[in-house]
């Protein structure tokens, strides 16, 4: 074997090794949305539709409408968890993220992602028992136990060889707490959350927004944060005109309109939730969504009955409309939209 041909021979090899390792390499585009530049802006107020909260600017962030697999088939309104992310069912009946909850823990079909208790590695005394959140960020799990109150540190995240010096002060979860000559660490004040304490101001910041606060930006539905500090996008909606400003949902189609798919006559529901099948029309051409029916016939064409009536459908499409009795079925001719004399029964049209 000739040199050149050895080395053609390589370079294919090597080329088809190329191709077949390159080929396993996906690159997941919606894992990178969202996360660019210092964020979008959004104002929690009654313009853009939402339940009682605060005004001001919170940067929209979190969330994201990554798809599902794109295979698996539901019903309008289904929902189901995939590990810790909720899935809901889009206009095309296919599974679709909505939200990653964290935690399969977190992730409930009924009410959506539920608020984490707590943050991975944040610490918590009660007590004397330092505890730390567990994996589910659903609640606290005990670390060990200190030798009083005072030895607690959330944060070291340990037992302090000294007790706490008197004066001081430490947030413990949401509360604000100040240790005191004997008794060790007490509750000053009460914060909504833990994000919301602040030992630098010795005191509690106002909420953003309340805890369940949701409103439309757009084709986007925020929602209040965990720490209720801002909004973070909860679900994409197929349009603007889907985000929901009353019910504060992302619907699958405009309330109470129809629509067709196919042959198949649906209306939406007045909540805009589902898109229920009303009817069959006899083919995709006689479904009308303006109507809200289905046609019985094409616009304007001529038909005879067996009785020998000459019919014309209407403008529509919704009704057939006699012309003339032609006595007889031989008598009457849809092509040519008339009855035939007498005697011409089986001549050419």
């Amino acid at each position: 074997m000739s040199r050149s041909a050895m080395m053609l021979i390589g370079t294919l090899a090597f080329a088809a090794g190329c191709q077949k390792f390159y080929s396993e390499f996906h690159v997941d585009e919606a894992a990178f949305a969202g996360k660019g530049g210092g964020g979008a802006k959004a104002t929690a107020g009654t313009d853009n539709g939402g339940s009682a909260g605060r005004g001001g600017a919170a940067v929209i962030g979190g969330g994201g409408n990554a798809g599902g697999d794109g295979t698996e088939t539901c019903k309008d309104g289904d929902r189901r968890c995939r590990g810790s992310v909720l899935q809901g069912c889009s206009a095309e009946h296919l599974y679709v993220d909505e939200r990653d909850c964290l935690t399969p823990a977190l992730c409930r079909t009924d009410t959506g992602c539920t608020n984490p208790t707590c943050k991975a590695g944040e610490f918590h005394c009660e007590g004397a028992e330092l505890q730390i959140c567990n994996g589910a960020l659903n609640g606290w799990q005990a670390s060990k136990t200190c030798p009083s109150v005072a030895h607690c540190s959330t944060t070291a995240g340990e037992c302090t060889k000294l007790p706490c010096t008197a004066g001081d002060y430490r947030c413990n979860g949401a509360a604000l707490e100040r240790c005191g000559e004997e008794v060790g660490w007490t509750v000053e004040k009460e914060c909504a959350t833990a994000a919301l304490c602040k030992i630098d101001s010795k005191s509690c910041a106002e909420p953003f927004c309340d805890a369940g606060y949701r409103e439309c930006a757009g084709a986007k539905l925020l929602i209040c944060n965990a720490d209720q500090s801002g909004l973070v996008l909860e679900k994409e909606c197929l349009s603007q005109a889907l985000c929901d400003k009353v019910t504060l949902e992302c619907d699958v189609c405009a309330p109470s309109t129809f629509s067709c798919d196919g042959a198949d006559l649906h209306r939406c529901a007045a909540d805009g939730q589902t898109n229920p099948l009303v009817e069959t029309c006899g083919s995709a051409n006689w479904c009308d969504e303006d109507a809200g029916k289905c046609r019985i016939c094409d616009a304007n064409q001529y038909d005879c009955t067996a009785e020998g009536d000459l019919e014309q459908c209407s403008s529509d499409g919704l009704e057939r409309v006699t012309i003339e009795a032609c006595g007889s079925e031989a008598l009457c001719s849809a092509a040519n939209g008339e009855c035939l004399p007498d005697g011409a029964a089986g001549a050419p049209p």
